[in-house]
């Protein structure tokens, strides 16, 4: 991934993989690491595990996401 495109690789999501919630514990990186990059969007076709409820922003989660992620240092 790093030699096919430069800058992509999301560091510092770590704390945010705990507060996140999705079906599957093991996909919860990816949402810590969008929420951390600030990412308009996911692309996948794991819809069961990436349910729209837990993407959608405004949601009580997110904003407890939102608010951990500028609160915590970079």
């Amino acid at each position: 991934m790093n030699k096919a495109s430069r800058d992509v690789l999301v560091r510092g999501y770590d704390p945010l993989i705990e507060i996140v919630d999705l079906p599957d514990a093991d996909d919860r990186h990816v949402l810590a690491a969008a929420i951390k990059a600030h990412a308009q969007l996911i692309v996948t076709d794991n819809t069961k595990d990436f349910p729209r409820p837990a993407l959608r922003p405004g949601t009580s989660r997110r904003r407890a996401l939102t608010t951990s992620y500028s609160t915590s240092s970079t």
